[in-house]
């Protein structure tokens, strides 16, 4: 056993005698690891048929609100289609983005500690100042979130670059989750074999159990169709950890009860959120509340409930995506990040000013 160049001990074997060095070591076969083939993604191109009909499930409320949304014309004739394309990729593609995905995402949290600890980084993020010390809250309390979305593409080595973390972003999940595979069924080509998102729905799961959540969560929805199968789904994989989950479109079932606290149609205490919201809609919500409300404003029965009495009002309140999130899912990171790992191999260099080597990249 060596360390550096220094011996820390030998071991020896009784009636084995010493090998001769002068010979080679043949090592056996299990211990030589396989040379596996590169990263590869390729373009399919088929003509529909459907082998199986009713391919989603009426009584299911995300997979129904997806079907009054899009239908279930596999064929496309609506849109005068006789071809579609689907992406191949193999095991090693596969291997690879997840392992950039946990790469990356513990970096950008890395860096969201570094900005949050700074202000000068801070005003680089264009967030008012006024929500600098509760978006701190939320990172030191909230640090188990639940989604997040790196953008991929394969530069012209194969190798993987992000480009962007949507940090705050649930979409298309009930289409990875589910939707793909329930297509790849109907139309007769699953057994090529399994879709990208095959493990998006357990995923799901596990992080609302690592939340800590309990009780009831409130989802928070815009009058609109994908973000209410989204929410939907969501709800869902929420119900299935023992939570209870309660659709909420707009804000006019909410209330204030007598100790200003935000109460639902049911008379229950809104605790935890998750929402489609953007942040920023919330807290141009808040400015303008606070213009319309003037200093001092107190809650009280007759006041109506607002996006930001929500997510931005009583701090005991759980949001998903948490406020935090703000400093991944903002470009301003990106060369932060750059900074903290240069030459990582799926980033791409960033910078705040132009420089010669970005100049001459393109």
């Amino acid at each position: 056993v060596h360390e550096e160049a220094n011996p820390v001990g030998w071991m020896t074997f009784p009636s084995v005698e010493n090998r001769d060095v002068s010979i080679p070591l043949k090592w056996h076969d299990k211990f030589v690891l396989p040379v596996y083939p590169p990263m590869r993604l390729e373009r399919v191109t088929m003509k529909p048929k459907e082998v199986a009909a009713n391919w989603l499930d009426v009584n299911n409320a995300a997979e129904k609100k997806f079907i009054e949304t899009f239908g279930m014309d596999l064929s496309r004739s609506r849109l005068n289609e006789v071809e579609a394309n689907y992406y191949m990729g193999n095991f090693e593609l596969m291997l690879s983005l997840i392992a950039a995905g946990s790469s990356l995402n513990k970096i950008f949290v890395d860096v969201t500690a570094k900005v949050l600890e700074s202000e000068e980084l801070l005003a680089r993020f264009d967030v008012p100042k006024e929500f600098w010390g509760r978006m701190r809250k939320s990172f030191e309390r909230q640090l188990n979130t639940i989604t997040g979305r790196f953008d991929f593409a394969l530069d012209n080595d194969n190798n993987l670059k992000s480009f962007e973390y949507n940090a705050d972003s649930a979409s298309t999940l009930l289409e990875c989750g589910r939707i793909q595979q329930k297509y790849l069924e109907s139309i007769g080509v699953a057994d090529k074999g399994r879709v990208s998102g095959f493990r998006v729905e357990r995923m799901l799961k596990m992080a609302w159990s690592h939340t800590g959540v309990k009780g009831t969560v409130h989802f928070l929805i815009d009058d609109d169709q994908e973000e209410e199968y989204t929410a939907l789904y969501m709800l869902e994989t929420a119900e299935a950890t023992g939570l209870k989950g309660r659709l909420c479109k707009g804000f006019e079932e909410f209330s204030f009860n007598d100790d200003g606290m935000v109460v639902d149609g049911a008379g229950e205490v809104v605790t935890t959120v998750w929402k489609t919201w953007n942040w920023n809609t919330a807290m141009a919500d808040y400015k303008d509340a606070k213009a319309t409300r003037g200093e001092g404003w107190k809650a009280s029965k007759t006041d109506k409930v607002r996006l930001c009495d929500l997510v931005l009002g009583d701090e005991s309140i759980l949001v998903y995506e948490p406020l935090w999130k703000l400093i991944p899912a903002n470009k301003a990171i990106l060369p932060l990040v750059w900074d903290h790992a240069p030459n990582h191999p799926n980033l791409l260099p960033t910078s705040y000013d132009l420089t010669e080597g970005l100049n001459k990249s393109g």
